[in-house]
């Protein structure tokens, strides 16, 4: 499924989605990679906040763990569930 989303914005390198090592079954989220980053900042730009299977979906560059920081990160809470993840997005942004 993810293949024909993504297939549209350029020939794909790699498709991998994340499974739970026990139980087999997704965890949310994988990874799509382009063989030139246009294709991949169309398919950002054009998919971002649009949704699969019902669920939103949240596209972002991969960072390796070497690059995030503690210091990098807030912890907002008691945020209404009536906020979007794209208005949440774009409020801090």
């Amino acid at each position: 499924m993810l293949y024909s989303i993504f297939i549209k914005f350029g020939p794909i390198f790699s498709l991998r989605i994340m499974k739970d090592f026990n139980t087999k079954k997704s965890r949310g989220f994988g990874f799509v990679s382009y063989y030139n980053v246009s294709d991949a900042k169309n398919a950002k730009q054009s998919t971002n906040h649009s949704t699969i299977l019902t669920k939103p979906i949240r596209i972002s560059w991969k960072k390796h763990l070497k690059e995030m920081s503690a210091e990098n990160n807030i912890f907002v809470k008691i945020v209404s569930k009536n906020v979007s993840e794209k208005e949440f997005e774009d409020y801090f942004s």
